[in-house]
This record gives structure tokens, C-alpha cells and sequence, in this order.
């Protein structure tokens, strides 16, 4: 029987995580629970600080690998893991729950597409073309690297490796299957549940509308300063200098064709106090992108995930690229998503010329193919991920 939930995480813990990873409805479902941060593990030489942290008496804070593998060995077979964390990169770590008696479990609860939409396949590209490409660009190399790695790796049997196959695969909808990056054999039990992005929009559906001028509203990445791009070890490809300039240019653009304003929807992980005014006086707000979303006219964006919000209430979306996305290949993904709906995106460095009836016409059909195929499955409940989480560690003897 199931009595403690550990949550492993690799970036320092919020008030974010702890809404959207379930505490209180685990503890409601009489789970205790612990929060493992292992970034200073991973990242022992970075400062990471969240814009939101919260105190939780549940949250533990390891240094190295060997306390990690310490606190392991204490754990029983009345404990439940539950890891974000792909199979071949953190090997050591499924090594060390492999030793331990207790169970764990893998979540996939994002979802975007994966593939490149009709006319920007890189199969179209001669093979020439196409390593040439990838040798240009060396994040772009990396992954690839990456990729193969991961290919070669998890070709060979976990058993072989002494590691234990996972207990319950959480995924958001059944696109996430395709890749597999977690060690699963015949016991492991697969449970579809949806987007974490999918848990606002149910709670929102129970709340009365706070009515926001129904501006546009972009989504902001945080871009020049992304905490990814250290945590990775990548090289600052995207400016400051050069890209808040165009976003304003291309702003100030839209709000005068279509008589509105736009609004900033920030990063959860951005500081804008600690910078210049970027936006030029634009109304910012943080931790309030869906309530943003669904009362906006519309949405502009460039690969943010929370790209979910506009497509569940079937709000026009435009999508956008810089010139410095372009130089360094960082467009792949929007043109991805935004080939799903019959659209490419804008650079606005370059002259604009705007099609507005193409770009705030709402394909409804296409929205909710979306939906099914990268939000939510169709036919789940319609209930909290983590609602149906707890129901199902309750059934594990």
C-alpha cells in the first residue's frame, strides 16, 4: 500500500510546482508527500532562483549524488517515486532507485508536437542539404547527438542493466507513447490523464470571468534570459538588445491596425523588476496567462507551451519569429505549430504584411484535433491529473 509520494525535481521548487504538481489534493488523498530538489545536484554551479519560492515542510534539498543515493536506500516498499527525468540521461539515478525498495513511476504531462507539419519536413531537404544544416548549427548538432544516444541506450534491456521497470506511466495523451525515454516492460500500467495546462482550464470553468479590456495578449518566453539556456550550457543566442526592440516595433504595429493593446502574459520563471522596462509602459503580469488568454481577442506567440490556453478557448493565434530566431535556427518549433493550423509565422523584422482575416479566423476542427491528439484524450475524466493520480496509487497492493 501506497503511503508516501516523492516528487523528484531538477529545478528549485514554487509556488508554481506546488499548485501544478498536486500537492494538497495527494495529501488530501492521504498520501504524505515529499519534494526532493535535486538541482544543486545537477547543477551544482548555478544560482538557480525562482520568482516565486514557497516554504514546504515536505521539501528536501540535496547537495550531491550521495546523499540522494542515502536518502534512496531509507526509502520502503510503501513509497512511490514519481520522476520527470528520461531513462538514458539520468541513468544513475534510476540505478539508485533500482536499489531502493521502493516503487516509482514516470509523468509526461506536456505535450507538443513533434513533427514538422505539411511543407516544412526536413525530408523535403536534399541529405547534403541536410547534414550541412545540422554541422551549421551546432545546438542543432547537439541534439542530434543527443537523440542517437538515447536511441543506442535504451535499445538495451533494462535488465540487463539491473534496472526496475516503472510502475505507472502518466501520460497526457497517447502521442507521448512514441518516444520513450522511461524503462517499461508488461507490468507497467499506462494511464492517460492530460496536459497539466488542462487542470487551470477545469478550475477557471468553475470561476466567474475577470474581464482584462479583451486586449491581445503575447506570450512571453523570457527569451534572451531563459534559465534552460543555462541549464543546458547553451550559448545566449537571442538578445535583449535586439529582440524586445522588435517585439515593441511589431506591438505598437498590431495596436494600431486592429484598435487594441497588448498585453505581456510573463514568463513564470521571468524577473522583469530586475530589468529595464523592455515592454515600453505595456500592462505585464505574471502567474495569470490563462485568465489572460481567455478573456484576450487574441493571441501572439512563438513556441510557448501555454499556446494550450488559446487553442482550449479557441482564440485566434499569431505567430511570430525574429531574425535572430532565424540566424541561429530557433524556428523549427513555431513553424511546427503553427503549420497545424494552416499558418506561418511572421518575422517582424522583416516589412509586415498581414493577412488579419487569415490570421484571427478560428479553424475550430482543426482546435480540436489539437486538443485530442496533444491535450487532453478523449474520453478521460474529467477531473484533476492528480485526482486521477491518487485514485491510482490507491489500487497499487
Amino acid at each position: 500500500m501506497i503511503k508516501k509520494v516523492i516528487l523528484l525535481l531538477e529545478s528549485p521548487f514554487n509556488k508554481r510546482d506546488y499548485k501544478r504538481f498536486g500537492i494538497e489534493i495527494l495529501q488530501q488523498n492521504g498520501f504524505k508527500v515529499e519534494v526532493w530538489d535535486l538541482s544543486p545536484v545537477f547543477y551544482p554551479k548555478m544560482n538557480l532562483i525562482p520568482p516565486d519560492p514557497v516554504e514546504f515542510h515536505g521539501l528536501r534539498i540535496f547537495k550531491n549524488k550521495a546523499e540522494v543515493n542515502t536518502a534512496l536506500k531509507e526509502l520502503t516498499s510503501d513509497d512511490m517515486i514519481i520522476t520527470w527525468f528520461v531513462y538514458p540521461r539520468f541513468f544513475w539515478l534510476y540505478k539508485g532507485i533500482s536499489r531502493s525498495k521502493a516503487r516509482y513511476s514516470s509523468m509526461v504531462l506536456v505535450s507538443v508536437p513533434p513533427y514538422y507539419g505539411e511543407g516544412n519536413s526536413p525530408a523535403k531537404k536534399s541529405l547534403f542539404n541536410r547534414i550541412l544544416n545540422v554541422l551549421k548549427r551546432p545546438q542543432q548538432l547537439i541534439s542530434k547527438i543527443i537523440f542517437i544516444k538515447n536511441k543506442i541506450f535504451t535499445s538495451i534491456p533494462y535488465k540487463c542493466l539491473s534496472i526496475k521497470p516503472i510502475a505507472f506511466w502518466f501520460a497526457a495523451v497517447a502521442d507521448n507513447l512514441k518516444t520513450n525515454l522511461f524503462p517499461c516492460d508488461k507490468t507497467t500500467k499506462v494511464v492517460f490523464l492530460h496536459v497539466f495546462d488542462y487542470d487551470l482550464y477545469l478550475e477557471k470553468q468553475k470561476k466567474i470571468s475577470v474581464n482584462y479590456e479583451n486586449n491581445a495578449v503575447f506570450l512571453d518566453l523570457y527569451a534572451p534570459f531563459h534559465e534552460d539556456n543555462d541549464i543546458c550550457g547553451l550559448p545566449q543566442l537571442i538578445t535583449a538588445e535586439k529582440y524586445y526592440p522588435s517585439l515593441c516595433k511589431f506591438f505598437d504595429y498590431v495596436e494600431k491596425e486592429q484598435s487594441t493593446k497588448v498585453d505581456i502574459a510573463a514568463h513564470p520563471r521571468s524577473h522583469y523588476n530586475d530589468h529595464p522596462d523592455y515592454f515600453n509602459k505595456r500592462t505585464l503580469r505574471v502567474g495569470q496567462t490563462i485568465e489572460m488568454v481567455r478573456d484576450a481577442k487574441f493571441v501572439i506567440t512563438h513556441d510557448s507551451a501555454s499556446f494550450n490556453f488559446a487553442i482550449m478557448y479557441y482564440k485566434p493565434m499569431i505567430f511570430i519569429i525574429t531574425e535572430e530566431m532565424v540566424r541561429n535556427n530557433l524556428t523549427a518549433m513555431v513553424y511546427n505549430m503553427a503549420s497545424w493550423f494552416g499558418k506561418k509565422p511572421i518575422n517582424i523584422d522583416k516589412p509586415y504584411c498581414i493577412d488579419w482575416e487569415k490570421e484571427l479566423t478560428v479553424n475550430k476542427l482543426q482546435y480540436d484535433k489539437y486538443i485530442k491528439t496533444f491535450i487532453k484524450t478523449e474520453g478521460t475524466e474529467q477531473k484533476y491529473a492528480w485526482e486521477i493520480v491518487a485514485d491510482k496509487l490507491k489500487t497499487e497492493a
